[in-house]
């Protein structure tokens, strides 16, 4: 029974973990971008070198074990990167879930301008 119907409260002696969590290191990384002059990958920096963005990326990419990495926004941006890698376009019909958030869909209507075709039925696989 959960605790909001008389249940005992899963947390009841333990308080909720701090976030967000840091440490010296993270606080100095924060004020080295700060200082930095450079907020993305365009933006100009009388500096010069690589945005934090890119170096974050290229990190990112390493351990991973990528040959290459793109940071972004949010994971409706991830997805318009995907479609346009996959070299989908207009004229193509890509099946997205129908019990979804609404990203996939109009990911498919902002990059390609394709046919969007919502499906709940399980494909097999082949």
């Amino acid at each position: 029974m959960l605790a909001l119907h008389g249940g005992a409260p899963v947390r009841a002696h333990r308080t909720w973990p701090r976030w967000p969590q840091f440490d010296n290191r993270t606080a100095a990384e924060l004020l080295a971008a700060l200082h930095s002059s450079r907020w993305s990958v365009t933006w100009y920096s009388p500096r010069g070198g690589k945005s934090r963005e890119r170096l974050f990326a290229e990190a990112f990419a390493r351990y991973n074990g990528a040959a290459h990495g793109v940071s972004v926004d949010h994971g409706s941006s991830a997805l318009v990167i995907a479609l346009e890698a996959l070299g989908i376009g207009p004229g193509d019909e890509v099946i997205v879930p129908a019990m979804t958030w609404v990203a996939p869909a109009t990911a498919v209507l902002r990059w390609a301008r394709a046919r969007c075709s919502p499906t709940s039925t399980p494909t097999p696989a082949a």
